[in-house]
């Protein structure tokens, strides 16, 4: 089948630029086209996020400019590319970076347009890597190395590019070079057996900020680890700043000599956990804004209370509801959301958790609430964190109740039923349930100082729960 060929295609993506600017995107140049046949143009993306707004979004100005560019009518099928090249970055004017050669093993491409750090959501589960990395690529860091780890789709990538792209738009006088380890074990090896290792180590000379990418994939390879660590002695020799990302920190390195682990760990070592319920909506809501997915706020609040991980799973979620609702015509809501995530993985919450937030909301000790203790103030507290813990947790009704004081299983149950009514029957009281469920499940680490305490420093929430019985 023909391929459209460059100007065909350049002409193409200049007439969506020109007729339709408000759906435009950046990424757009990264976007491929493939083979061509039977009326069927074929556009790969390559990420799924741009495939989601390609299909949502631009499909009538690509038809229309494909109509435009040909001279006939065009059917277009949008695709998510598949073993596309790594990311590099490409030469720019005025820097010194140059071009990779094919035979150093490099792949000459660009960085992704989104992986900057205004485009990056940042709270307690990315803070202190975020922030090194805007210091490393400002020039005003000491990290050497910088060190940044956290499980696959936690947003690695996203921060090295960043600080790509903040070193090019601010500092084009330095000299920066972003590689994957695989590209980097790759180029080694295809110099080592060419006889031309000089080549592949003048690449690294002169460079004022070298960014590594999944150090994890040069497990057990001895000799592009021992390369690396020359090259990692030589920039630090020399006061170049490496960045070096990985998905466990450098102790937990299996298949690396403890020296160069050692002389990883020397640096600052910056972990990228797991987001808490703020951080997850905030991610949401910025893909809303991007226009990956039209998502009202209630199903944004959804996901980050139903789906755990990383926020490359808080996306994929975004987008299987969207594909759903795409499928079915009709738009995206909070049944949409419930039927598309039935099987999404849920958090695990456990019941010192319920405790901790219970206390907190009604400025209650710990033992006042698990305690045996029956004064009538601590009963609806009481009840309610039996009746979150029924709900929330695996636990059986007897385990509950040893919890909360010793109590036995039927003083679970009617804790649970009294709830239950008061739920149905009062607004305010369904509010503060769903209040109490969020949370807990965005965990201690993104506890609010207003869930403690309103302006005038009395509990909000006891006057709401006096009644309990």
């Amino acid at each position: 089948m023909p391929a459209v060929g460059y100007g065909l295609w350049t002409s193409l993506l200049d007439c969506v630029r020109e007729s339709a600017p408000g759906v435009t995107r950046s990424w757009f140049s990264q976007l491929s086209p493939g083979e061509m046949s039977g009326g069927i143009l074929r556009i790969y993306a390559r990420q799924p996020e741009h495939l989601a707004y390609l299909m949502r979004h631009a499909r009538p100005a690509f038809v229309d400019a494909a109509r435009r560019v040909t001279g006939r009518l065009m059917t277009l099928e949008f695709e998510l590319a598949r073993n596309t090249p790594e990311l590099m970055p490409q030469p720019r004017a005025g820097g010194r970076i140059d071009p990779p050669d094919e035979d150093d093993g490099f792949s000459p491409s660009v960085l992704t347009p989104d992986y900057t750090f205004e485009a990056l959501s940042v709270g307690p589960h990315n803070r202190l890597a975020h922030a090194a990395a805007v210091a490393v690529a400002d020039g005003k860091g000491a990290y050497n190395p910088l060190y940044i780890y956290g499980a696959p789709g936690m947003g690695k990538t996203h921060l090295l590019q960043a600080i790509c792209w903040r070193v090019r738009q601010k500092s084009p006088e330095r000299s920066v070079l972003y590689v994957p380890a695989d590209r980097f074990s790759m180029g080694f090896l295809r110099s080592s057996d060419h006889f031309r290792q000089d080549e592949f180590r003048r690449r690294f000379c002169g460079l004022s900020l070298l960014v590594l990418d999944d150090l994890h994939r040069l497990e057990d390879r001895e000799r592009s680890q021992e390369e690396f660590f020359h090259v990692l002695n030589e920039m630090r020799g020399r006061g170049g700043i490496v960045v070096v990302s990985s998905d466990v920190p450098p102790s937990n390195l299996k298949g690396f000599p403890e020296r160069l682990t050692s002389r990883l760990g020397s640096g600052l070592v910056a972990p990228l956990d797991a987001p808490c319920y703020e951080a997850r909506l905030a991610i949401l809501v910025r893909a809303v804004t991007l226009k990956y997915v039209d998502a009202p706020r209630e199903v944004q609040e959804f996901v980050a209370a139903r789906v755990a991980g990383s926020p490359r799973d808080l996306i994929e979620a975004l987008l299987r509801i969207d594909a759903l609702a795409h499928s079915t015509g009709a738009a995206v809501s909070l049944l949409i959301a419930r039927q598309a995530l039935g099987d999404a993985p849920r958090l695990s919450v456990g019941l010192t958790v319920i405790l901790d937030v219970i206390r907190r909301r009604f400025g209650l000790r710990a033992e006042d609430v698990v305690g045996p203790r029956r004064p009538r103030s601590l009963a609806g507290p009481r009840q309610i964190g039996m009746y979150l813990a029924r709900h929330m947790t695996r636990h059986s009704l007897q385990e509950i109740g040893a919890f909360f004081g010793g109590r036995d299983h039927t003083t679970v149950i009617h804790g649970v039923r009294t709830v239950a009514r008061r739920i149905e029957g009062s607004e305010e009281f369904r509010n503060l349930i769903e209040e109490l469920r969020l949370a807990i499940l965005a965990g201690p680490s993104c506890e609010s100082a207003d869930m403690t305490e309103d302006k005038s420093g009395s509990p909000p929430a006891r006057k709401v729960v006096a009644g309990s019985r």
